[in-house]
């Protein structure tokens, strides 16, 4: 997960994202998720799939407000929403992809500890809700997941089919 420099949590940054500062406090970026590669959920996401979901959620963020949550929420959004998702771009690389997004802290309690806690340099989790199809692959020299996942030789990971963002 990729971290904001904390000196750059300032007002610019709220301007810049064209936010009202009464009701945000700051805006921070983070690694949305990779493809191409095995996450923590031992997961392997395909890089045009990825990619194609992320850009279909950025062009969501025009019209609607996308919310983050504090743990993964079973149940519509809740007063414990923190921050709203304000812009994603994903990257391809090779056989990978990865996706950033800014995120806006909102001024809520939820919010300020949120900032509180990131400020005190607590890593804070980013998580995507979505589907797909699993399918179980082991890596090897026959895989086309290989040469991004040389660790992973002769394990078994779960390769998603038809993925599709929630969020």
């Amino acid at each position: 997960t990729e971290r904001t420099d904390i000196s750059k949590l300032n007002m610019g940054g709220l301007i810049e994202a064209g936010l009202d500062a009464e009701l945000y406090l700051a805006v921070l970026s983070a690694e949305l998720g990779v493809a191409g590669r095995v996450n923590a959920n031992g997961r392997i996401y395909k890089v045009n799939e990825f990619i194609q979901q992320n850009a279909r959620l950025s062009e969501r963020l025009q019209t609607e407000f996308i919310d983050g949550e504090r743990g993964h929420p079973s149940g519509p959004p809740t007063f414990d929403v923190p921050v709203r998702l304000v812009s994603v771009e994903g990257k391809e690389s090779g056989d990978t992809a990865m996706a950033m997004g800014n995120f806006a802290v909102l001024n809520t309690q939820a919010g300020r500890d949120i900032l509180t806690l990131y400020k005190a340099k607590m890593p804070i989790g980013v998580s995507s809700r979505g589907t797909g199809v699993l399918e179980s692959q082991v890596i090897d020299e026959e895989s086309p997941y290989y040469s991004a996942n040389t660790d992973y030789d002769g394990e078994s990971v779960d390769i998603v089919h038809e993925f599709e963002l929630d969020r």
